[in-house]
């Protein structure tokens, strides 16, 4: 009886490889994303259906003094659009939708640095960096630039008493 029942069950096996039966997850073809209301954060549409596994493309904004840190998707992209003196505007894509899926953003006060030139008290740039990681890195490096020079770091006051900071180090930033 035990090999008539064994012999059995590996048909069957045999039987579902054969013919492409599986058991994955895709049960539907479409899939409802579902974006969590948040009071920093605007968008057009908060819930939205998906075709599985396709990407979900949406515009956001938020205000200027604000970043995004972190949103609960695996798989995305966050890319700057435009912006104006009150907001920034985001392309968000999320890549291969293939669960039913509730997205959180965790948005932050963004860093914002004033950059007055040493030389030139009309040079002056400001920027807000939405990378909590590593923000006196990377996303600034072509900002600034003085034929001659070679940038190697900060100094905190405009007129090189301060202390000096390289690229990459870190430091603690008390708000004011």
């Amino acid at each position: 009886m035990k090999v008539k029942t064994a012999f059995t069950i590996f048909i069957i096996f045999v039987v579902m490889f054969l013919s492409g039966c599986n058991y994955s997850y895709n049960y539907f073809s479409k899939y409802t994303v579902v974006f969590k209301e948040n009071p920093n954060i605007t968008i057009s549409k908060y819930v939205y259906e998906v075709d599985y596994n396709s990407d979900l493309s949406i515009s956001i904004s938020i205000p200027v003094n604000l970043a995004i840190t972190d949103i609960s998707y695996d798989n995305y992209s966050l890319s700057l659009a435009s912006s104006n003196e009150s907001k920034n505007f985001y392309y968000l894509t999320l890549y291969a939708v293939i669960y039913p899926s509730l997205i959180t953003f965790t948005v932050e006060e963004a860093s914002t640095i004033t950059y007055i030139g040493e030389e030139d008290q009309d040079a002056i740039t400001q920027v807000t960096s939405n990378n909590h990681l590593a923000s006196n890195t990377l996303s600034w490096q072509n900002h600034f630039s003085k034929d001659g020079y070679v940038a190697v770091g900060w100094n905190t006051l405009p007129n090189n008493q301060g202390e000096h900071i390289g690229f990459g180090n870190r430091i603690f930033h008390d708000g004011n």
